[in-house]
């Protein structure tokens, strides 16, 4: 989570986060997050939209385009809930193997 505090991240549309004792939320706005700046990003949890704080937040998303066994976790479970495998972050981690 450091790493992306230090370099700033850009969240997108349906981008996975998470934090501990609060559990999974989705991204519902592409927002660009710069280093050292307390930011708010919209996304749905627990069933409603709110505004949070994205430094409390790890993009699951994002960290699985760097970390092939997340990426490969994580496209099991897109295939396993859709049917399809379309998770954009296993590609390129895939390319890799």
């Amino acid at each position: 989570m450091r790493s992306q505090e230090e370099r700033g991240i850009t969240h997108k549309l349906g981008d996975l986060l998470w934090r501990e004792n609060v559990g999974w939320a989705v991204c519902l706005a592409e927002t660009q997050t710069r280093a050292g700046h307390s930011q708010s990003i919209e996304v749905r949890l627990r069933g409603g939209e709110k505004n949070v704080a994205v430094g409390y937040y790890v993009n699951v998303s994002e960290v699985s385009l760097r970390d092939r066994s997340l990426a490969r976790l994580l496209e099991n479970l897109r295939r396993t809930v859709t049917g399809t495998p379309t998770f954009e972050a296993a590609g390129p981690a895939e390319a890799t193997s």
